[in-house]
């Protein structure tokens, strides 16, 4: 049996000095662990492995690479879907004015329901058994009635806590939102409580990667764009109505009131996808997360939808994190790019520096398989490196590219794991061969 680790350690929070960044993520960590037969620890899937880096207002930052690299971990993880193993993510919170919490007249109102209800329906119950055997000339034993008053007080019981529930849960939003100023400030997002969480996914966007599995099949497209503004305290109708208007009329979906009462299946996939973003901008989120928002579209659609975002982006100065392995498209997004290979950023730069002068060999391969429509590439040869991604259940010790690296530097990059290095002005690389730019 695999001797389980200790990876729970905390790590140190480094203080964001620079009033411009939205989110900091620092050394971040997300392993899932393996458990043989439901019990015994297996091991652990690093899926992130020391992630960091900062995302500023109106920044749009691509993170590249293949399948299974740990893109989508650390998207999920950002979104706060998964809770960090290790590492800090830090993100300037802002709190925004809710609709009033409920009066406390309405608190009460529920906490006598609750109790009324549970203790009401077990006595219904026992009453309707009882007249049943009475008309059969039986009787309740003393067993049953006691076990319909356990069961009538495990009902009361429950309804207390669920009152309870209620009376903090108002208390708790009247003292969160007590300041009438707008409260931004920096939070860790391993220490939000649920009303910080609730915050934090109202104002981060997220765009899915299938637009056809992330709209409900069963609703029509007006319920599946209220139910976020519903979910987050917007009970006017009307305001609802204006706000969706809006949201559609950025994506181009007019006119809207031909769109509202169909159903997903009535869209083509473009229409979905805008449906997809209108109701990842329908909050007025700060910063979005667009998880390969082209890859299950047309060649034709994905310029459009590509333009949308990068319009959505500069009206509404939003950090954006764009999720993808085509590099094809970035240039025409992004102004940083992230790669990152078997959960690890081993390059960070601006886009022309990174396309015109990559620096890591991995990216220099990632590049070289790029679709370029140039007629000479039927008679040359791309060199691909050999071999298949490490296991991130035992990845291998040093740099984890070097099994498949031509310049590897035997007993350095199979050795120690490789730190990061600025070969050129805002261009950083994890790899060996730019040890000396650091001396």
């Amino acid at each position: 049996m695999a001797k389980k680790q200790q990876i729970n350690e905390e790590i140190e929070v480094i203080p964001v000095t620079d009033p411009d960044v939205l989110l900091s993520i620092q050394n971040l960590h997300e392993w899932f662990e393996l458990r043989r037969f439901g019990f015994g620890h297996a091991g652990y899937v690093r899926a992130v492995d020391g992630v960091s880096f900062n995302l500023k207002r109106g920044e749009a930052v691509a993170v590249v690479g293949e399948s299974g690299c740990g893109k989508t971990s650390l998207m999920k993880t950002i979104l706060g879907l998964y809770k960090p193993t290790r590492g800090n993510i830090i993100y300037e919170l802002e709190k925004r004015k809710p609709v009033p919490p409920d009066p406390m007249w309405k608190v009460v109102l529920k906490v006598f329901f609750n109790l009324f209800i549970t203790t009401i329906v077990a006595g219904i119950a026992l009453g309707v058994i009882n007249g049943i055997l009475n008309q059969s000339g039986k009787f309740l034993s003393p067993t049953i009635i006691y076990i319909f008053v356990a069961i009538a007080l495990v009902g009361l019981v429950i309804g207390i806590f669920r009152s309870v529930y209620y009376i903090n849960k108002r208390n708790r939003a009247v003292e969160y939102y007590k300041d009438d100023a707008v409260n931004r400030q920096l939070v860790n997002l391993k220490a939000f409580d649920r009303l910080d969480l609730e915050e934090y996914h109202g104002q981060v966007g997220y765009v899915q990667q299938d637009p056809y599995g992330a709209l409900p099949p069963f609703m029509t497209v007006q319920k599946i764009m209220e139910e976020p503004l519903i979910i987050n305290g917007v009970k006017s109708k009307k305001e609802r109505l204006e706000r969706i208007h809006k949201a559609f009329e950025e994506v181009k979906l007019t006119p809207v009131e031909e769109f509202l009462p169909k159903f997903p299946h009535m869209l083509s996939g473009g229409q979905q996808q805008r449906v997809v973003i209108a109701r990842a901008m329908i909050l007025n989120p700060r910063f979005l997360v667009a998880d390969e928002p082209v890859s299950m579209l047309d060649a034709s659609v994905r310029v459009e939808i590509l333009k949308l975002l990068r319009k959505l982006q500069e009206d509404h100065d939003l950090a954006v994190i764009y999720i993808t392995h085509d590099l094809s498209t970035v240039r025409y997004f992004s102004e940083y790019i992230f790669v990152m290979y078997a959960g690890e950023v081993i390059e960070k730069a601006k886009v022309d520096d990174l396309i015109f002068d990559p620096k890591h060999p991995y990216t220099w391969a990632l590049l070289a398989a790029t679709s370029d429509p140039d007629a000479k590439n039927v008679d040359e040869y791309q060199n691909v490196p050999p071999g298949e991604p490490p296991s991130l259940v035992k990845p291998p010790a040093g740099c984890r590219f070097h099994p498949r690296c031509e310049r590897m530097i035997n007993g350095l990059c199979n050795v120690d794991r490789p730190t990061e290095f600025e070969p050129k002005e805002g261009h950083y690389v994890s790899c060996w061969l730019y040890r000396e730019t650091q001396e």
